[in-house]
């Protein structure tokens, strides 16, 4: 990939999350906004935009799936956010296939196993 493509992109808003898919063609940002947005790593552009309507605090972990033989499904990611939501993402589709809430708790970190 391009690191210097990669620095060179500007947010609007500050960024909590920086994360490169398995595959290394694309990298997610997590930011202040709640949004995540997805570039490909060999344009810097921004590819696709995961957002949910109404969401004001910060998404502040996010990790891809990391590839294996038992799931088909690729570009797979989840994401904490401040607001105690756990989302699981099919970037490509830019849809939200699951969530969890955690009332009244903020979620700074998450991983797979």
């Amino acid at each position: 990939f391009n690191s210097k493509r990669i620095l060179a992109i500007s947010e609007k808003e500050d960024t909590y999350s920086v994360r490169f898919d398995p595959d290394g063609k694309l990298f997610a940002t997590g930011s202040a906004d709640g949004n995540i947005r997805v570039y490909g790593t060999a344009t810097g552009k921004l590819a696709y935009t995961l957002s949910t309507p109404n969401l004001s605090l910060p998404t502040t972990c996010i990790r891809f799936r990391p590839n294996s033989r038992n799931h088909k499904t690729k570009n797979i990611l989840i994401a904490a956010n401040s607001d105690g939501t756990l989302r699981h993402w099919h970037v490509t589709s830019e849809r939200c296939v699951h969530t969890i809430t955690e009332e009244g708790n903020q979620i700074y970190a998450v991983d797979y196993r």
